[in-house]
C-alpha cells in the first residue's frame, strides 16, 4: 500500500444538492447545513490541492475479503450458539440493560434472528481492523459495530465522488455496498405503498449523512422519511402498526433508528413489551439481534469457542480476531500488553490501553467509564513508515436477502495521530484500487 496525492474539486453547492438530495431538503435555511457540512468535510476541503489517497494493490483484496468473510461468520455462528445457551448469553452479554429488559428483549431479538423476511434483515454493519500497510494482510480485527455505526456517507457517496475525479470509470475502488443493498431491498419487494422511517439526532451531522445514505438506497423503492428521534412515535390502539410519524397518520412498515437499541427500548418499553403484537408487520432496523452482535462480550464468546472447541477454531481459522475475555487475568498472566473496553461503548470511548507490566498508558474519555468491560489483546493501529500517521480500515458489510450472512462490500479508511482513534481526531481517507 501507498499513499498518492491528487488535485480535487470539492463544491459544496453541487455536493448538497447532488449527494445530500434529503438534507437540502430539510434546510429551509442552507446556511446551517453549509456550515455543519463544511465542519464535516474541513479535512479534503482543506487539501484539495493535494488530497491523500490510499493505494491498494489489486492482488492484496482477495485476501482483505476472505479475513472480513471469515471474521463475520464466526461471530455469526458464535451468536447462534449463545441464543442456543442462555447461561453463556446471560455471562458474556451481561450488562445493566439486558438485566432490566432481557426478559422481553431477548426473546424478541431471536424472533428477528430467525426471520428471513424484513423484519430479521440486516442492511449494514462495519468492521474495524489493523491492515499492514507493506503487505495488505489483514493483522486484527478489533471489533464490529453492527447497531450505530456512521461514516456511511463518505464511505459510499464522497468517495465515490472524490474517486471519480481520479478514475471517471469510478471502477478502481472497493465500493459495492450500494448496488448489493439496492438489490437486497429488491429482493425483499418493497413498493412505493411501503412507509418507511429512518431517524436520528439532527444535532448530529455524522449521524444524519449516514441516515442519507441509507435514505438514498431505501427511496428507490419505498417511501423513504428522514425524520429526528423526536418525530417518531408510538400509538397504543394501534396494535399491528404500532410506530407512526408523530402528528401525521402516516403509520411504518419499517423504521431504521440510529440509535443505541439500549435508548430505543428505555424510550419505548411498553413497545417492547408487546412485541409479539407487532413484530411480524413492522421491522425496525438495524433488527434486534443486531445488538448482540455489537456487543464485545460476543468477541469473548467466539475467543472460549476458538481455544476450547476445536471445530469450531477450524472453521474459523481464516478470522483475524484479537483475543478477548471477561477479565485481564490471561493478559498479566503472560505479560502482555492489553486494552480495556466497555462491552458497550462507542466512539472509542473509555478505552484504556495497559502496557505488558499492567500499567495504565492511554485512556480515552466518555460516557462508558461505569458497567462491565472486556480485556482485549492490544493491537496498535498500523502507521505509515516514517511518519506520525496511524490508520486503521474498515469494511462495511452488505446484508443478504433470506439470510443472516453479510458480505464484506465497502472499503474506508481513517486516520489520525494519536495513539487510539476518536471522533474528534479522525479524517476519511479515500482510496483507489491498483494493478
Amino acid at each position: 500500500m501507498q499513499i498518492t496525492h491528487h488535485s480535487i474539486a470539492l463544491d459544496l453547492d453541487s455536493l448538497l444538492r447532488e449527494e445530500l438530495p434529503y438534507l437540502y431538503g430539510l434546510y429551509q435555511h442552507h446556511a446551517a447545513l453549509r456550515n455543519n457540512v463544511q465542519e464535516l468535510l474541513a479535512f479534503p476541503l482543506q487539501h484539495a490541492a493535494a488530497m491523500p489517497f490510499y493505494n491498494i494493490p489489486e492482488s492484496q483484496i482477495g485476501g482483505i475479503q476472505t479475513a472480513f468473510s471469515a471474521t463475520y461468520a464466526a461471530l455469526l455462528e458464535g451468536l447462534q450458539r449463545l441464543f442456543a445457551d442462555p447461561e453463556a448469553l446471560h455471562r458474556f452479554m451481561d450488562c445493566p440493560f439486558l438485566r432490566k429488559h432481557g426478559a422481553y428483549f431477548i426473546p424478541y431479538a431471536r424472533h428477528t434472528f430467525n426471520s428471513r423476511t424484513l423484519i430479521g434483515q440486516s442492511l449494514y454493519g462495519r468492521f474495524d481492523a489493523v491492515i499492514n500497510p507493506d503487505n495488505g494482510a489483514v493483522t486484527g480485527i478489533y471489533e464490529f459495530n453492527g447497531d450505530t455505526p456512521v461514516m456511511l456517507f463518505e464511505s459510499i457517496n464522497l468517495q465515490h465522488r472524490l474517486l471519480s475525479q481520479i478514475d471517471p470509470s469510478g471502477q478502481s475502488q472497493y465500493n459495492e455496498w450500494y448496488d448489493l443493498t439496492r438489490n437486497l431491498l429488491k429482493a425483499h419487494r418493497l413498493a412505493p405503498q411501503h412507509q418507511i422511517a429512518l431517524a436520528c439526532s439532527f444535532d448530529h451531522i455524522e449521524d444524519l449523512t449516514t441516515c442519507e445514505t441509507l435514505a438514498q438506497v431505501i427511496g428507490e423503492q419505498a417511501a423513504a422519511h428522514l425524520l429526528d428521534l423526536s418525530d417518531i412515535d408510538y400509538d397504543h390502539a394501534e396494535r399491528r402498526r404500532p410506530f407512526v410519524i408523530r402528528n401525521t397518520n402516516t403509520y411504518l412498515d419499517a423504521l431504521f433508528v440510529l440509535s443505541p437499541w439500549e435508548e430505543m427500548v428505555e424510550q419505548f418499553p411498553t413497545a417492547f413489551m408487546n412485541w409479539e403484537q407487532w413484530a411480524n408487520h413492522v421491522a425496525l432496523l438495524e433488527p434486534a439481534w443486531r445488538w448482540f452482535m455489537s456487543h464485545k462480550g460476543l468477541l469473548a464468546y467466539v475467543t472460549e469457542l476458538m481455544e476450547q472447541d476445536s471445530d469450531f477454531a477450524q472453521r474459523h481459522q481464516a478470522a483475524p480476531l484479537l483475543r478477548t475475555y471477561l477479565t485481564p487475568d490471561p493478559f498479566r498472566a503472560a505479560q502482555q500488553a492489553y486494552v480495556s473496553k466497555p462491552v458497550l461503548g462507542r466512539l472509542s470511548a473509555n478505552i484504556e490501553v495497559f502496557d505488558a507490566q499492567g500499567q495504565l498508558q492511554v485512556q480515552t474519555q466518555g460516557l462508558y467509564a461505569q458497567g462491565p468491560r472486556i480485556y482485549q489483546q492490544y493491537q496498535a493501529a498500523a502507521q505509515w513508515p516514517g511518519s506520525a500517521q496511524h490508520f486503521i480500515a474498515g469494511m462495511w458489510m452488505a446484508g443478504q436477502a433470506g439470510t443472516k450472512q453479510a458480505i464484506p462490500a465497502t472499503l474506508c479508511f481513517r486516520a489520525f495521530e494519536t495513539p487510539v482513534l476518536e471522533l474528534s481526531n479522525e479524517r476519511f481517507i479515500p482510496h483507489q484500487i491498483v494493478v
